[in-house]
């Protein structure tokens, strides 16, 4: 046998709960549940270790889900681990976006290309790879959806298919790329790969089920299934809520999608896309507008520099100049 794909085997086992709950966005499941994954004795010291160091990942990265961007960035303060740092430079980005120092954003930028570069030049493609998904992830937080995917595209044809969860990893955020950009054509071919890969993994489905969204009519029925079925298997999380009650809105059933987003807004009452999406179906359901403009507040307050907000801000700006110039 290769002693990699034992390995990558051994890993996906000790951490499949708790890279399934990051999948699907169940942070608090990550970190509580990751605490309790220790060393097994009867494994190699390097299996041990490379295992771990999986798990460290998997729950830096929820604590950045959850907003505790002073964590990582303090745990992972002079690591000269490269997937690691890139975890902390995300860590970083993530703080000042929520800051709204553009300065400081354009500089974590450049220094997670260059370590990407350096990490490429220094490291094997099985390990570069991980760095390559951390470093995409931040640039399209950034919305350069074009420079992270040739750095997807690259590293995926550079790992081998024994690495197939890192490959998933890398298809799935082209995907999401290509939803961002509105091309659920192009995102249900670079899906095609994913299935060949492993086409009952979650992150597999949960895409299936995204670009299904995006896709609308009947396909959309079909995603409320699929996220459905993954609630039954790994528990009810925001980001499942979220995906069903847009598939019920997409079908016009806007007081099913309405009781899904409250349930949503009871595990975690500052997810802006909740807000967002609480928003849009009160006002399909003729909502009051003092409830409306609760949720928008509330949204103001918790994510003020979330570009929703931002566009509704320029909105508002406008309307009172042009209200103003008709006085």
């Amino acid at each position: 046998f290769d002693d990699r794909v034992v390995c990558t085997s051994t890993m996906a086992e000790d951490l499949y709960d708790i890279r399934n709950a990051l999948i699907l966005g169940n942070y608090a499941q990550v970190i509580s549940e990751g605490s309790s994954i220790k060393a097994n004795p009867y494994r190699k010291a390097e299996e041990n270790d490379a295992m771990l160091a999986e798990r460290d990942a998997i729950v830096f990265k929820a604590h950045i889900g959850m907003g505790q961007c002073d964590i990582v960035i303090d745990d992972l303060a002079g690591t000269k681990d490269h997937d690691l740092a890139a975890i902390r430079l995300l860590a970083r980005y993530t703080k000042a976006d929520t800051q709204n120092d553009e300065a400081l954003k354009a500089e974590i930028v450049t220094e997670a290309v260059e370590l990407a570069k350096t990490a490429e030049s220094k490291l094997p493609p099985s390990q570069y790879v991980h760095v390559v998904i951390t470093v995409a992830s931040l640039l399209i937080q950034n919305l350069d959806y074009e420079p992270a995917l040739k750095m997807l595209r690259a590293a995926g044809n550079a790992i081998s298919n024994t690495q197939s969860l890192a490959l998933l990893d890398v298809h799935g955020l082209a995907v999401d790329i290509l939803l961002r950009i509105h091309r659920p054509d192009l995102a249900e071919k670079e899906h095609k790969h994913m299935s060949t890969i492993d086409d009952d993994a979650t992150i597999t489905q949960m895409y299936a089920a995204w670009i299904g969204l995006a896709q609308g009519g009947e396909k959309a029925k079909e995603s409320i299934q699929i996220f459905e079925d993954l609630r039954e298997k790994f528990g009810t999380g925001v980001s499942l809520l979220n995906g069903m009650a847009l598939g019920h809105m997409a079908q016009g059933n806007y007081e099913t999608a309405e009781k899904l987003l409250l349930d949503a807004m009871s595990k975690r009452s500052s997810d802006p896309e909740t807000l967002i999406n609480l928003i849009m179906c009160s006002q399909h359901l003729k909502k009051g507008i003092d409830l409306i403009n609760r949720y928008i507040n509330q949204l103001k307050s918790s994510s003020p520099h979330h570009p929703w907000v931002r566009t509704y801000a320029n909105m508002e700006t406008k309307f009172t100049k042009l209200a103003s110039s008709q006085m």
